[in-house]
């Protein structure tokens, strides 16, 4: 695969609408579409079951809100910390195969989850599902960035997976579990996902991780030093917003729960539900985030995104009731049309030879040190009630706000 020809496929634009088979310089360009749109799905459907069961799984096992942050701390930090390895792996291995243990070990992991009878067991199983969760963020937007025409739309494509996976997991995990106990909320997922790595056997993906000169030879690429100091600023915002990420995600089932009441259903399905709903409608930012990035400045647009995320969540969680609902839908709006802008950002800042590392610190930062945020938030609504977790990670958003506008002189000084 030669970078110089995609560079000029993408230039010369391709046909409007979900980008076609490729043959030439993309012809996996449909599987990779298919493939990471399954794993994106299936990585966060495995992330968010947990908390989907969280109310039942408190009763199983006689625990605090504290103690059940500290239970699934150990698949929260192997989540982030397994990014760092996986995108060296994919770099240096291949993509296709990082790919394929993601779709089987967590399958695996899923499946131990299952046959867990103590806490220790279970946090042991869902330690495992981290790590092995951890391996699809590199390797899957790895593929996306070197075997697809329209990168923005395709990173809107797969983002809006990823938000499906979010928004169905509480609500499919509490229906089986309220119906058929919290082990099933795990079974089902295990099984599917199972399924999603014989097909990547069955259909392989083959697509190297460097560029070609015009004999073909390996061009060995690296990051410029303004690329650098910017990437390390969009580093540090990433770790704010995955902080802000791990502690929304984990509590937001029982925070909906806890505050819209709907006569026919019971808090555990209500939270299912309507945090789904909330993610649903959100994930249509990604869409809209991936089309801008294809059509301006990535960095232009992210940053008159991120200063709305603080006011948009304190706002939100200020609102009772169906508001509240409503309120949480356009905060995801926002918040998750970043994440294809960032994306974006980063395939433009690395060249392929560390894409899939520059990936892997992304993740490895911005979900190790997010996870933090389980405990913490945990012993927040302990001590405070559970409203106080969303006041205080509204507030640990304006940090992120910061950062934009110190990106903004670090490109003014670069231009300058």
């Amino acid at each position: 695969m030669r970078i110089e020809k995609q560079s000029a496929a993408v230039a010369a634009g391709a046909a409007p609408g979900l980008p076609n088979s490729g043959d030439g310089d993309y012809p996996y360009e449909r599987r990779v579409i298919f493939f990471t749109s399954l794993g994106h799905a299936a990585m966060h459907v495995s992330e968010l079951i947990y908390a989907g069961v969280l109310p039942l799984l408190l009763i199983q096992f006689n625990l605090s809100l504290a103690a059940a942050g500290v239970l699934v701390f150990p698949s929260l930090i192997l989540l982030g910390l397994g990014s760092f390895p996986a995108g060296l792996l994919s770099d240096r291995w291949n993509s296709y195969k990082i790919l394929l243990l993601f779709f089987f070990g967590t399958a695996i992991s899923l499946f131990l989850a299952v046959l867990s009878h103590t806490a220790w067991q279970l946090a042991a199983a869902l330690g495992a599902l981290g790590f092995c969760m951890s391996l699809y963020h590199p390797s899957g937007l790895g593929l996306i960035s070197m075997g697809v025409r329209k990168q923005g739309l395709v990173m809107g494509i797969h983002g809006i997976f990823g938000n499906l996976g979010l928004a169905l997991s509480p609500f499919l995990a509490g229906l089986l579990g309220a119906r058929y106990g919290w082990r099933m909320a795990f079974l089902v997922p295990a099984g599917l996902i199972f399924l999603c790595g014989l097909g990547l056997l069955l259909f392989p993906i083959r697509i190297a991780h460097h560029e070609l000169d015009s004999e073909g030879r390996k061009v060995k690429g690296s990051i410029r030093p303004e690329q650098k100091r910017l990437l390390v600023w969009l580093y540090g915002i990433m770790i704010v917003t995955g902080f802000v990420y791990r502690g929304i995600m984990t509590y937001l089932p029982k925070f909906i729960g806890d505050n819209v009441q709907i006569s026919w259903l019971s808090a555990i399905v209500t939270g299912g539900v309507f945090a789904s709903l909330a993610l649903t409608l959100g994930a249509l930012g990604q869409i809209w985030g991936g089309h801008r990035s294809d059509r301006g400045d990535p960095f232009t647009i992210y940053s008159r995104v991120v200063p709305t995320f603080a006011p948009l969540l304190l706002a939100a969680v200020l609102l009772t009731g169906l508001p509240l609902v409503a309120g949480l839908c356009v905060f995801f709006f926002f918040f998750f049309a970043g994440q294809p802008l960032e994306n974006t950002m980063l395939a433009q800042a690395t060249p392929p030879n560390y894409r899939s590392t520059g990936y892997g610190v992304k993740f490895g930062l911005n979900m190790g040190i997010g996870a933090v945020a389980a405990p913490v938030c945990g012993w927040i609504g302990d001590q405070f009630g559970m409203a106080w977790i969303f006041y205080c990670l509204a507030l640990v958003l304006l940090a992120a706000t910061a950062g934009i506008f110190r990106m903004r002189a670090i490109k003014k000084q670069a231009l300058a």
